[in-house]
């Protein structure tokens, strides 16, 4: 008899299906995450879009092992001003960078505004198994300009 058991076939087929069952539900539990998660990031992008103010300044403290910033100011729904101009992270990228790092990342967490529904924290570790890789991006000091 091939199932009971004691069968080592039994013993067997028993863990190989168990090793197939975790592994499709690992699968799918990892696209849902993502799925979802990217969804979020889109439909915080659209809160943004249509919330967004004409005119308005923030500051943005990011760094993967290293800290910079960069204040932007958008005056009349255009970038005014960039500081330091090299370095310069607006809210859309935050999106764009958000959205990368749900594809490749290995954790990635974000925080939204819960009015304007800009990220205003997100950080990224890119592998879990590597160390000071992790990035993170803050906008402080959002400001809207009358």
């Amino acid at each position: 008899m091939v199932l009971s058991n004691q069968s080592p076939y039994s013993i067997f087929l028993y863990s190989a299906c168990a090793v197939v069952f975790i592994t499709i539900i690992s699968a799918a539990s990892y696209w849902i995450k993502h799925a979802h998660s990217k969804n979020e990031v889109l439909e915080h992008q659209a809160v943004w879009q249509s919330n967004r103010p004409i005119s308005f300044s923030y500051q943005v403290i990011y760094g993967c092992m290293k800290e910079s910033h960069s204040y932007v100011v958008i005056h009349n729904s255009n970038v005014e001003s960039v500081t330091p101009k090299l370095e310069g992270i607006t809210i859309e990228d935050l999106y764009s960078i958000a959205i990368k790092g749900l594809e490749e990342a290995s954790n990635v967490n974000i925080e939204y505004h819960p009015t304007f529904g800009y990220p205003i924290r997100l950080q990224i570790d890119w592998s879990a198994n590597t160390m000071d890789d992790e990035c993170t991006y803050q906008v402080t000091d959002f400001q809207i300009i009358k």
